[in-house]
Formats: structure tokens, sequence, C-alpha cells
């Protein structure tokens, strides 16, 4: 289990213990059961929708439990489950409820952070990750690389077989980008036929050596063969993390524009001083 979802948990387990000493320290004339439905909302928004429901059911015998110990008493035992069973049913519609809202607000921001063509990072997505990870690569005075890749000619090939079919070839280079690249790395498309990388942590020549390969995978891939296309590549090197990422992003474009004028099968590179 992940550090994060243990934590959760804990504060969970533990928000659940607080309200039942809050409960039986109140006693029956005060009625505080509402404050159950506070570790509930934990559950539901930082664990999903099965623990919330396993932590609506542990809430009703918590609850239970407290009544018992209180002192209170029914007539008949039966009372008891009807009871348990209702403040249980309660408390799972209410975790039903917030888990299900936690989950289309999580997709929500999920589909304003994704490129709906290719699945990757959008520009604005890319933006706030890279921009996070060159502040802490600053902080350290590690080195970073942003590339720009970009698709030659691909509005010859919507002009002559159609936009589906350019459509394709950028899912088809966006999977590429993903086989290939490092988990670390943060990749997006910026829009059009141009897609981004941000590389934390890499010196120039492992992010040359690392583009030049994926240089390679993509102008022989099946599909841009097929296609007649190739890619072109511009790369930014900051050996101390200095420059800001909107000058690493201009100078990687730039980079870009000089491996097309250039036509030669390389990375255009640029490493500031």
């Amino acid at each position: 289990m992940a550090p994060e979802r243990i934590l959760n948990w804990s504060a969970v387990l533990a928000g659940l213990a607080g309200v039942a000493l809050i409960d039986y320290a109140t006693g029956v004339e005060v009625h505080v059961v509402s404050l159950y439905f506070v570790p509930l909302a934990l559950a539901a928004t930082r664990l999903g929708l099965t623990p919330a429901l396993a932590a609506a059911v542990g809430s009703g015998v918590v609850w239970t439990l407290v009544q018992v110990a209180s002192g209170i008493q029914h007539a008949q035992r039966t009372i008891w489950f009807f009871n348990f069973g209702t403040q249980t049913l309660a408390f799972a519609v209410v975790a039903f409820l917030m888990a299900s809202w936690a989950e289309s607000a999580r997709r929500e921001r999920l589909r304003e952070q994704t490129d709906l063509l290719t699945g990757l990072r959008n520009r604005q997505a890319f933006v706030d990750a890279a921009g996070a990870a060159l502040d802490t690569c600053r902080d350290a005075g590690r080195p970073v690389a942003l590339a720009c890749i970009d698709v030659d000619d691909l509005r010859r090939l919507n002009d002559c077989e159609g936009h589906e079919a350019g459509d394709e070839l950028l899912r088809r280079c966006a999977r590429i980008l993903g086989w290939t690249l490092r988990s670390v790395d943060i990749v997006a498309r910026l829009g059009g036929d141009e897609f981004a990388v941000f590389m934390p942590e890499t010196p120039s020549d492992h992010a040359v050596a690392l583009l030049e390969q994926l240089r390679d995978t993509l102008n022989t891939s099946e599909s841009f063969i097929g296609a007649g296309l190739t890619v072109s590549v511009g790369l930014t090197c900051d050996r101390a993390a200095r420059q800001p990422l909107g000058a690493l992003l201009k100078q990687a474009l730039a980079e870009v524009e000089a491996a097309k004028r250039s036509r030669r099968r390389r990375v255009s590179v640029h490493e500031w001083a």
C-alpha cells in the first residue's frame, strides 16, 4: 500500500476514534451523529468508493457500540439491529454520494489537463508540471532538458488522406513517446503537430542520446514510413536550471525550426552557458 494511502487510512481511523470518544463523552442527551460524516468524507474524497463504504460500515459499528457503552437500553434486541441497519445505511448513502462526487470532480480535472486526441498532457498541464519540476531542479542545482518534437509535413497527409489519418498518426506518435521516454519525463502535446518533453535532472549528453533514439524510432516506424513523414526534434539544456520555463520552451521551438531548415537527420541542440 502506498504511503499516502496508508496516511489517509490512518487519518480516517483516527477521525472515527475521535468522533466515538466525543460521542461517548457527551452522553446520550447530546446528539453528535453528524460528526461521523467527517471521517466518511475523508475516506470518500481521498480513498474512493469501496473504502468509503467500508468506513460507513465501520462508522455504523462504532456508533452502535457507543450506544451500548452509554447504557442505552431497548425493549427488544431486534431494535439494536434495526437501528444499526438504518444508521449504517444512512452512512453508506452519504459515503456513496460523496465518493461519486469526488470521482466526477477528479475526472473533470483530468479532462481539463488532458489532450483529448492523444491522451497526453495538454499545454497548460505541461506548463504546470514542468514548472514545478524545474523549480525543484533549480533549488538542487540539477540539470534539465526540454525538447520539442514536430511532425514534418503533417498538413500534406491531412490534405491527401484526410484529418482522420493525421489524427491517427498523432496518436501513434504519442504512444511511441510513452514507450520510449522515461517515467520521470513530462510529455505533452502542445497543439497541432507539436509535442514537448521536459526531462528533469538530465545532462545534455543523456538527453541527446535519448532523443536521437526517439527520433529514430519515430522515423522508422511503420506509420511514419507509410505516410512518408518524419519528425524534427529541437532540444535545449540548462546545466543548473537557471532559465525560466518560458525561455526553455521558446528556445526548444527555435531549435525545431533550425532542425527543419537544416534537413539533417539529427537533433538540433542548444545548451545554456
